[in-house]
C-alpha cells in the first residue's frame, strides 16, 4: 500500500518476487514490472512509478528455462557423462551427470561433497595427464583419455573432450566438457595386439618362409626364416628386390591373379650359399571389410623332398631295369642252348656221316645250322641290350 511505502521509501521494485499483470486497453493481460522512487517535494514525499512491459523478457527467461531443462534432461539421461568442473576459487564439480554413477560406482552427490574424489580414482600413472589438462587451456585442444577405478576395483578408460571456461579476465576458471566410457573398445584393441603379438612370434618359430605383401606391392612383414632365405625386404617395393625379369614377370602376374581373389600355388627356384634350392609357394588374398587389402604367403623349401623323390623314381628303375635284366639273362641262357645243341649237333652228323649222306641231306643240315646261327645272333643281340639296361643307358 502507498502507506507502507512511505514508511520505507526508497527505489525498488514494486511487489518483489511476484508477477504483476497490467490490463491493456485492447482487454489483454501483459506482465509488467513497476519500479517505485520516492520523490521530495515542498508539499511531502511524491511517489513516481515506472511501469515496464516486460513481455519479451518474460519470453526471453521463459525460453532460457526451458533449454536448460532440456540441457539438464540431456544430461541427466545421456550415457556419457557430462561435468562442469570449477577450478577457482576452489576446485569442486559444478554439475556432473548421473551416468558416472554407472561408471565409477559413485553418484554425483558424492562428488558435489567430495572435490577430491574424482582425482583420486584417477590412476596413478594418468594424474599428471590430467594435472596438465586442467592447468591449460592449450591442453584441453586435443581429445584425452585417462583411466579411472571404480568403486568395485575395476577400471575403466574415459575419453574426456573438454573446453576451458574464462572469466572476463581471460583467467581459466573451469572446465566443461564429456567423458566417454572406452574400455570395451580399449580391451578389444590390447587384446588385437596381443593376438596379433601371439600371430607375430608363432609366425617368427614358423620352419619355413612366411611374408605379406600390400595391394601396392610393397613388403609389409617377413618372418626369421623368410629373412634367411632372401633377405630384409620389409618396406622395400617388389621392384626394388633385385629380381630379374623373368621371376620379376611371374612375381607381378601371380600378385595381380592374388588380388583378384585367387589362391596361387607355384614353384620357385632360387639359389642359397651357391646351391640350387626349390620352394613350393602358396599365396592368398589377405581380406579386410570384404576388401583386398593384400597377398599372404608361404614359402616351404622342398628341395630335399624333391630330390627324395628324384632318388626314389632312379630306385624304381634301377630295380625295374635289375628285373629285367634277370628275365632276359634267365631267358638267353635257356635260349643259347639250343641253337649250339642245333649246331654241333648237325656239324657233328655231317662229318661222321659224310659218305653216307646224300647231296639233298648236306644242304637240309646246312640250311638247319644257318636257322640256329640266325637264332643265336638274334640271342647275341638280346645280351647286347641288357649290358645296356645294366649300364643305365636304356
Amino acid at each position: 500500500s502507498v502507506g507502507h511505502y512511505h514508511a520505507d521509501a526508497r527505489s525498488r521494485s514494486m511487489a518483489a518476487g511476484k508477477d504483476l499483470v497490467a490490463r491493456h486497453k485492447d482487454g489483454r493481460e501483459i506482465p509488467v514490472d513497476i519500479s517505485l522512487s520516492p520523490f521530495p517535494t515542498d508539499n511531502g514525499v511524491l511517489v513516481i512509478a515506472a511501469i515496464r512491459d516486460v513481455t519479451d523478457r518474460r519470453r526471453a527467461e521463459e525460453a532460457l528455462r526451458r533449454a536448460e531443462q532440456r540441457y539438464r534432461n540431456f544430461g541427466e539421461n545421456a550415457q556419457d557423462i557430462i561435468y562442469s568442473l570449477r577450478l577457482k576459487p576452489s576446485l569442486g564439480f559444478e554439475y556432473i551427470s548421473p551416468a558416472v554413477t554407472r561408471v565409477t560406482g559413485h553418484a554425483p552427490e558424492e562428488y558435489y561433497a567430495d572435490s577430491g574424489l574424482g582425482f583420486r580414482l584417477v590412476h596413478p600413472d594418468d594424474r599428471a595427464l590430467l594435472e596438465a589438462a586442467t592447468a591449460s587451456s592449450d591442453a584441453l585442444a586435443p581429445p584425452f583419455v585417462i583411466r579411472v577405478t571404480a568403486r568395485d576395483g575395476g577400471s575403466h578408460w574415459l575419453e574426456h573432450r573438454s573446453v576451458p571456461v574464462f572469466d572476463d579476465a581471460g583467467s581459466m576458471v573451469g572446465v566443461e566438457g564429456i567423458a566417454r566410457d572406452i574400455t570395451e573398445s580399449r580391451r578389444a584393441e590390447e587384446a588385437s595386439r596381443e593376438s596379433e603379438a601371439r600371430l607375430r612370434a608363432t609366425m617368427e618359430d614358423l620352419p619355413f618362409g612366411f611374408w605379406a605383401f600390400n595391394a601396392d606391392g610393397r613388403c609389409s612383414m617377413q618372418n626369421r626364416v623368410s629373412k634367411e632365405r632372401s633377405g630384409d625386404h620389409v618396406g622395400q617395393h617388389i621392384d626394388e628386390l633385385g629380381l630379374d625379369d623373368a621371376t620379376a614377370a611371374r612375381w607381378h602376374d601371380n600378385g595381380d591373379r592374388v588380388l583378384a581373389g585367387e589362391v596361387v600355388q607355384t614353384e620357385e627356384a632360387y639359389i642359397s650359399d651357391g646351391e640350387p634350392r626349390l620352394d613350393y609357394i602358396i599365396a592368398t588374398p589377405i581380406r579386410r571389410g570384404g576388401q583386398i587389402t593384400g597377398v599372404l604367403g608361404v614359402s616351404i623349401d622342398i628341395t630335399e623332398r624333391r630330390r627324395a623323390a628324384d632318388l626314389e623314381v632312379r630306385l624304381r628303375v634301377s630295380e625295374e631295369s635289375e628285373r629285367l635284366k634277370d628275365a632276359l639273362l634267365g631267358t638267353v641262357s635257356h635260349e643259347l642252348r639250343s641253337p649250339i645243341s642245333v649246331i654241333h649237333g648237325f656239324a657233328t652228323t655231317a662229318l661222321e656221316y659224310a659218305d653216307r649222306l646224300s647231296p639233298a641231306e648236306f644242304m637240309q643240315y646246312f640250311r638247319d645250322i644257318d636257322s640256329a646261327a640266325l637264332r643265336l645272333e638274334r640271342l647275341v643281340s638280346d645280351l647286347l641290350i641288357m649290358s645296356r639296361l645294366d649300364a643305365g643307358a636304356l
